[in-house]
């Protein structure tokens, strides 16, 4: 699963602000730990082992279903955005789900990079909406939902630069990202992505003054 595109490793910045918890995420323990770290890789000048690491994740039945050529668009896709040429980086990975419908990491990739690169923010949430329904299972995915979720909501919130409208408000995008979060922590995810997850229920929190969570070490943060 591709990580969103703002990861850094050691820490999150998510729209200019550092989540309340800043540390080094452990080392992957998992494919699905592997798979998160993918788009990280690219992102710091290694697109081609990180679209190989993007691309080596099974998720059981959806990805067996995955052509090679598919796979070997979406390896493309991430070295092209990785050269920043993100419309042609859009039109691999849109070429990999012609040749493979049922690919969820480039339904994940499209609507991530919709909404965080393109500020096109039906369409990319539509896109990451499919791929959960194409990985239900997956807590990755999951967190990836929720975080462009997040991404909406607090550029509702701001009402700054242009951007496709969504049917959604920014209180009903908050709510479905907490939704998208707590079903991923429901999936037992490894220690790093437990801890992006917290993270990001916390900026919520912030942002609606809702906490997510009354256990003691929630209370003060």
């Amino acid at each position: 699963m591709l990580y969103p595109l703002n990861y850094r490793r050691g820490h999150r910045v998510q729209c200019g602000r550092t989540c309340s918890r800043t540390r080094t995420p452990t080392a992957p323990a998992r494919a699905a730990s592997q798979s998160r770290d993918a788009l990280g890789l690219v992102i710091t000048g290694r697109p081609a082992d990180g679209a190989a690491l993007a691309c080596r994740y099974h998720d059981g039945v959806t990805n067996d279903l995955v052509a090679d050529d598919a796979r070997d668009r979406l390896r493309n896709a991430m070295a092209l955005h990785a050269s920043d040429d993100i419309n042609e980086a859009l039109a691999a990975a849109s070429d990999a789900i012609a040749i493979s419908p049922e690919f969820g990491e480039a339904h994940a990739y499209i609507g991530n990079t919709l909404v965080t690169r393109r500020r096109q923010f039906a369409d990319g949430l539509a896109a990451m909406e499919r791929a959960v329904e194409l990985r239900p299972h997956d807590a990755t995915t999951l967190y990836t939902l929720g975080w462009c979720r997040e991404f909406v909501a607090h550029a509702l919130g701001r009402k700054r630069g242009r951007h496709q409208p969504v049917a959604e408000d920014a209180p009903t995008l908050y709510a479905a990202a907490r939704a998208s979060f707590l079903r991923a922590l429901e999936l037992d995810p490894d220690d790093g992505l437990r801890g992006d997850i917290e993270d990001m229920l916390d900026v919520i929190a912030s942002a609606t003054g809702e906490p997510w969570d009354e256990q003691p070490h929630k209370a003060g943060s």
